[in-house]
């Protein structure tokens, strides 16, 4: 039984594993998946590590291309993944409608969860969303982080804190 390899961003890692689990018993063949930071995807093709899929930004996979790690021609677009903020079932929801709504619900949590800036695209995006809004240093003892956005969606559905939100 061949065996397919594939590194893919945590924040696809749902749907990689959905398409997994279907591929194994329509092909006979098994599949390795790992999954994490974009940025940690992306060290691991460079240096050398073979896969058959790489699951990435856009912008990474084209890097990849522009170096010859991926072939040219290869790439497909399966979708787009937005920034959402989200609270543990059983738990209040948070009002977003505005940016001051926003604001007001990342001043107010106890614990904000979100992927690592230093390695996740996604982690990124936060930052820069606190610094628009004026609070990243007010918040910043509270932030806790996580190599991907599902490694901190997991935590934060396990946690039984008060007043934790995730952003991914």
């Amino acid at each position: 039984m061949a065996e397919l390899r594939i590194l893919s961003a945590g924040a696809a890692q749902a749907v990689v594993e959905n398409i997994a689990a279907a591929y194994t018993p329509e092909t006979g063949n098994g599949v390795k998946a790992d999954f994490g930071a974009v940025g940690a995807m992306k060290a691991r093709v460079t240096g050398g590590e073979a896969v058959d899929v790489i699951v990435l930004t856009g912008a990474l996979i084209d890097e990849l291309i522009a170096t010859g790690h991926v072939v040219a021609g290869s790439r497909s677009d399966l979708g787009k993944v937005g920034t959402g903020v989200a609270v543990r079932a059983g738990t209040p929801t948070l009002d977003v409608s505005s940016a001051q709504a926003l604001r007001g619900s990342l001043l107010a949590a106890s614990r904000i969860v979100c992927p690592d800036p230093a390695i996740a695209t996604a982690g990124k995006v936060v930052m820069q969303v606190l610094e628009r809004l004026g609070i990243a240093d007010q918040v910043k003892p509270r932030m806790q982080h996580f190599p991907n956005g599902y490694a901190a969606m997991e935590w934060l559905g396990d946690s039984r804190g008060q007043g934790e939100l995730g952003i991914t």
